[in-house]
């Protein structure tokens, strides 16, 4: 979940040099939505991970 989680926040600093005049990419606003976003994506893989083990 780490490296999932720290890669969205790496990725999500990406979109900041694209364009600074827009209100929403104001510097912790995209790493903090990507930050949440693969930390939903890393518990959802987990989650069919596990479910995975024990149905089969």
């Amino acid at each position: 979940n780490l490296y999932l989680v720290s890669f969205g926040a790496w990725f999500g600093a990406f979109f900041l040099k694209l364009d600074w005049l827009e209100p929403w990419k104001v510097y912790p606003v995209t790493s903090i939505v990507s930050l949440f976003a693969f930390n939903t994506l890393s518990h959802f893989v987990s989650f069919c991970y596990i479910i995975r083990k024990i149905l089969f």
